[in-house]
């Protein structure tokens, strides 16, 4: 959980009027860490935190990636990040998302040659 913003004003005000980040520490509960990096972030004119209210559409275009595996069935999911749009971790999850599964055989032959053995 963030430190409300009246804090990090307080900290940035301190360290403004003179004090070292170690006392501003001790005094408001904090790293001095936090400090240093609170008066960067007030330098940079950020220091309210924000939070994301909503996430993003997909950016993954899902026609391109259909299209991409109908021509290319074995590619690597950095090729299909790379045709689609996408990270290779975001192509998995569209793909789940799409239904599409990569094709299963047996795990071993021999296994399978025993089990057909076993009904001769």
């Amino acid at each position: 959980m963030a430190y409300s913003l009246d804090l990090r004003k307080r900290a940035v005000a301190l360290l403004d009027e003179g004090k070292s980040t170690k006392e501003i520490g001790e005094l408001l509960g904090v790293s001095d860490r936090s400090v240093l990096y609170w008066k960067k972030r007030d330098e940079e004119g950020r220091l309210a935190t924000h939070y994301p209210t909503s996430r993003g559409a997909y950016t993954i275009d899902d026609k391109a990636l259909k299209a991409h595996l109908e021509t290319h069935p074995d590619a690597y999911l950095e090729e299909l990040a790379e045709a689609a749009g996408g990270t290779p971790q975001g192509i998995l999850h569209a793909l789940k998302r799409l239904g599409l599964t990569r094709k299963k055989r047996p795990r071993s032959t021999e296994k399978e040659m025993k089990r057909n053995a076993k009904h001769i």
